[in-house]
């Protein structure tokens, strides 16, 4: 390979093979292997659905490797994602009995795996449609903390309610999940989550970009036109011109007098823009689909839309954060002796202060455009000043 004039030789590539491996949590036994990189097309979309959805024998695993090749390989899904998953993870939590916060619950709450499991709850539910998590404790400096195993989904059968040793087959190692106190299934069993949809939008958008590479690379390029004046000369002279315009190493070369090159490029801005809005529009279908808008994070909207499409986000983001609680006060009072938390409390959100006030203070702004107006006395009663 030329590079710049230099010559740039690779090392002869190596054939390289990630071995399946087992791994152990507390009760469960499983064979992991590598996520399959499956070619960007939509025919192998419809067989890995198609699989999933089979009446007599499910077979998952290809489509959940399509949804991690989404995950792996697409910029723009695994930010709106993260930005949903913050929205909740990113706020404070309690347990509290008779209005009170407990101190063994907070040594869980403010454990760092605490808000790894909030993000993991999130996307088992809701991107890829069920998820099943063992619960123990690890030890750090001393202490024992909260800590969790959520088993690959490529091994849980729902519908049997075991975790299957190997993904693709049973074995006698399987083990039934509902005889085991420390863990819970959440989801439901033949969900899908929104990352079928997702994983088919991100589908495309690979194919757009590819096809755009690919042009890019054809029609990106200078094609050169090589006229000879004077007739058609000797083959061996064409041959010796043709030579020396492929092989220079600067941008000058010596060429006889009766020799002309004219350069073409084929590129075009119509169709640059044709692939530039194919993956623009792929882009924004994930993001409603994620966000349930595109608004507050696109340049050119109104206030009032941006407003509005707000809204609908935060609708989501209070739906993500129900979830979550329901989750701990429902399926995680079983594990609660696990960690020395008494029963009979309940898990809940703490307020954000600063966010209230600053909400209220720009409805205060609106009912003073109106024409209502505070004294001072209450201003500094609504704030605190």
């Amino acid at each position: 390979m030329n590079i710049f004039g230099f010559e740039i030789k690779r090392p002869a590539p190596q054939a390289m093979a990630i071995p399946p491996q087992e791994y152990k949590s507390g009760k469960f036994t499983w064979v992991s292997e590598p996520t399959q990189v499956i070619p960007a097309t939509v025919q192998n979309y419809v067989a890995a659905l198609q699989g999933a959805r089979a009446k007599v024998i499910q077979e998952r695993s290809w489509l959940y490797d399509m949804y991690q090749n989404a995950l792996d390989f697409d910029s723009n899904l695994n930010t709106v994602i993260m930005k949903r998953l913050i929205a909740t993870s990113g706020k404070r939590v309690e347990y509290v009995i008779n209005d009170q916060p407990v101190p063994q619950a907070k040594a869980v709450i403010d454990s760092p795996r605490f808000t790894d499991f909030v993000n993991d709850l999130i996307m088992a539910k809701v991107f890829w449609g069920m998820g099943l998590f063992e619960f123990g404790k690890r030890k750090w400096n001393g202490q024992e903390l909260f800590d969790y195993t959520q088993i690959p989904i490529k091994h849980v059968d729902p519908y049997q309610e075991v975790v299957r040793k190997y993904q693709y087959a049973a074995s006698n190692d399987d083990k039934s999940y509902k005889e085991v106190k420390s863990a819970f299934f959440v989801g439901e069993k033949d969900d899908l989550g929104l990352l079928l949809q997702a994983t088919l939008l991100a589908l495309y958008k690979r194919d757009s970009i590819n096809r755009w590479s690919n042009y890019i690379r054809l029609a990106g390029n200078n094609f050169e036109r090589v006229k000879f004046k004077g007739g058609e000369p000797d083959a061996n002279v064409t041959q010796k011109v043709l030579n020396t315009i492929s092989n220079r190493s600067g941008e000058a070369v010596k060429l006889p007098a009766n020799v002309d090159v004219e350069f073409d490029n084929n590129s075009s801005t119509a169709q640059n823009e044709l692939f530039e809005g194919a993956v623009a529009y792929f882009d924004d279908q994930m993001t409603k689909l994620v966000l349930g808008q595109t608004m507050t994070t696109d340049d050119g909207s109104s206030r009032s839309q941006s407003e509005t499409h707000e809204r609908v986000q935060e609708t989501l983001f209070e739906g993500d954060s129900k979830m979550v609680i329901d989750v701990l006060n429902y399926d995680f009072t079983e594990v609660l002796p696990m960690y020395g938390i008494p029963g009979g409390g309940t898990w809940r959100f703490i307020e954000n202060t600063s966010i209230k006030r600053m909400q209220q203070a720009e409805l205060d702004l609106k009912l003073k455009e109106l024409g209502f107006i505070w004294t001072t006395e209450q201003l500094k009663e609504r704030y605190g000043l």
